[in-house]
């Protein structure tokens, strides 16, 4: 009767420990908070009134926030500098780094400059995002690499995701989604655009069935735009999508003083946090995002496999 029992717990042990682990993609979206995003959105990243991440003070203050966020979250945090107008600007890059396939890199980007506004959704709603996703992953083990950056000078010409991909064009990247204006849904309707053009378009279905398994966004692959971050990335290469909020060409705020968290009734939070946890659940699946297990249940693991075949033995003979 003992014996059996130790058997039991062994294979307890070593068969249904993995099972537990398995679905992690749903695991990790659950940890995304509308509350959490909503304190990034609004206390972190400069988005009210009055507020200017184009050229004003605001523009490094939100510089600095992201980058010590990341650096809190505990990834390789640096500021990765490129030149604009005989000026020195800086893109905030977190590296998360994968166990079993680092030299794959899946990069989550999102500009942080505005046009001389608070620009509440385009984009900090996108950093926002960004933030959240990395808060959540940070906690977790991945078998790929991840790369969080936070651009800069997207509005004036994607100067930094350009320079940012010239100087990783010899990297294993294998996917990156641009988070950029994903607050605006008067209506209600979670809807959201997906822009690449075909060479990406594995990534974006892979990305459309996230968005709708996690979080609820029902999006299309309309004809590509090539004017967010993605656009540096597909002309390198590698595959690469827009992700943009579906009323994006009738947001009565956009580029204007009023794209600001103080506008009422303007960002929608629960539909930015939705589309933020399809994103998680997309980073999840193609980094392969995994528990690691408790030491009780690694030692069960280590011993529960060669008492089981030493039993199996003795049984066959």
């Amino acid at each position: 009767m003992f014996r059996r029992t130790v058997i039991s717990l062994l294979m307890a042990a070593v068969l249904t420990g993995p099972v537990a682990w398995a679905d992690y993609a749903t695991t990790m979206v659950s940890g995304i908070s509308q509350a959490s995003y909503t304190n990034y959105l609004d206390n972190f990243l400069y988005t009210h009134t009055g507020d200017d991440r184009g050229y004003g003070p605001e523009h490094d203050l939100a510089r600095d926030a992201i980058y010590n966020e990341f650096a809190n979250f505990g990834l390789q945090t640096s500021l990765d500098p490129f030149q604009y107008s005989g000026g020195t600007y800086h893109n905030v890059v977190g590296v998360l780094g994968g166990d079993s396939r680092p030299d794959d890199l899946y990069v989550i980007g999102a500009h942080y400059d505005s046009v001389n506004n608070p620009g509440a959704d385009d984009n900090a709603s996108g950093v926002a995002g960004m933030l959240e996703i990395a808060r959540v992953a940070a906690a977790c083990d991945f078998d790929a690499t991840l790369v969080f950056i936070a651009f800069d000078r997207e509005e004036q010409g994607l100067y930094g995701s350009t320079s940012w991909v010239a100087e990783n064009a010899g990297r294993q990247i294998r996917g990156m989604i641009s988070m950029d204006m994903i607050g605006y849904d008067p209506g209600g309707n979670n809807r959201a655009h997906l822009y690449s053009t075909s060479a990406s378009d594995n990534l974006r279905l892979a990305m459309q069935d996230a968005l709708l398994r996690h979080g609820g966004i029902s999006a299309d692959m309309p004809a590509n735009i090539p004017y967010s971050d993605h656009a540096p990335f597909e002309n390198a290469g590698f595959p690469a999508t827009l992700l943009i909020e579906y009323d994006w060409g009738s947001n009565p705020y956009y580029h204007k003083m009023a794209d600001s968290v103080d506008t009422v009734g303007y960002i929608n939070y629960e539909y930015a946090t939705r589309m933020t946890s399809g994103v998680a659940g997309w980073v999840a699946a193609e980094g392969g995002a995994h528990a690691t297990p408790e030491p009780g249940t690694l030692l069960l693991v280590a011993i529960g496999v060669p008492v089981l075949a030493g039993f199996r033995r003795r049984r066959a003979a």
